[in-house]
């Protein structure tokens, strides 16, 4: 049976998308997303001991990252038009995952950086615009 037809005979687009499972993993994923939110301002003060940076370098860091993943958010409905909501979420949590292991591995304050506005940018499509 060819996709088309299976589409056609169940009536939905994604027959092999099981609803309740995508509901929980997507719920699960916000949660992370929120936690580290939340729990991330909690370490910058050993972060800017590690890593001797500035109060200011913190708020600039936060202050990028929020322009950033708010600007990027203004594409997802669009985008959400051409690829299914479903791939784009998954793909961000990938994006959102890797960011988020990579500041347990950061070495430098550039590093730090860079896995916090990936993880940033991975947690956009939770808050499209």
């Amino acid at each position: 049976m060819s996709g088309m037809s299976s589409v056609a005979a169940e009536g939905r687009p994604f027959p092999d998308v099981r609803p309740r499972l995508t509901l929980g993993l997507l719920s699960v994923q916000h949660a992370l997303i929120h936690a580290q939110s939340a729990l991330l301002p909690l370490v910058f003060v050993e972060v800017i001991a590690e890593f001797g940076v500035g109060v200011e370098s913190v708020g600039l860091l936060i202050g990028v990252s929020n322009i950033l993943a708010g600007s990027i958010q203004l594409g997802y409905g669009p985008l959400s038009r051409r690829v299914p909501r479903p791939r784009i979420l998954g793909g961000a949590g990938v994006v959102f995952g890797v960011g988020t292991s990579l500041l347990a591995a950061a070495t430098s304050w550039l590093m730090f950086s860079g896995a916090t506005l990936v993880g940033r940018l991975g947690a956009s499509p939770q808050h499209t615009v």
